[in-house]
């Protein structure tokens, strides 16, 4: 499970290095992607694998949205193949899409890793902390 907040520095070949608590999960490989924000996610393989096969299943060609999200995910995707000290290279269109450029805020959410450039990732925190936000969002989830 992918929990916790670090803050990494891409270097001058735009590599980003995963948090070593992270890279046994990542070690067989993964998937960064856009997110449904200014956003990127990074899945282990398997997590995207059977995020896959979930798309697969849906009817593309009858389901707008399902065509939309497939296109959304895969089409800018790009494979997490980590080096001997656990970087891998963050393309540079992704980065421009998350507004990353040196800086990257890596957050653990569960199944997937978000990057964040730090400012939107504040931004986002902020936005959380006010207390109507986490209150509906746990009421809507009877938590």
């Amino acid at each position: 499970m992918f929990v916790g907040r670090t803050e990494h520095v891409l270097d001058s070949k735009g590599r980003l290095t995963i948090p070593s608590r992270y890279r046994t999960a990542l070690a067989p490989g993964g998937m960064v992607t856009r997110g449904m924000g200014d956003y990127l996610i990074v899945l282990p393989l398997s997590e995207w694998q059977g995020l896959a096969e979930r798309l697969q299943d849906k009817p593309m060609l009858t389901d707008l949205a399902i065509g939309e999200l497939r296109r959304w995910l895969y089409a800018e995707a790009a494979d997490v193949e980590l080096d001997t000290q656990g970087r891998f290279i963050l393309p540079p269109d992704l980065r421009a899409f998350a507004s990353i450029t040196d800086s990257v805020t890596v957050a653990g959410v569960g199944t997937h890793l978000e990057l964040w450039a730090p400012t939107l990732w504040q931004d986002r925190r902020a936005h959380l902390m006010q207390d109507n936000e986490m209150t509906s969002l746990f009421r809507a989830l009877s938590i």
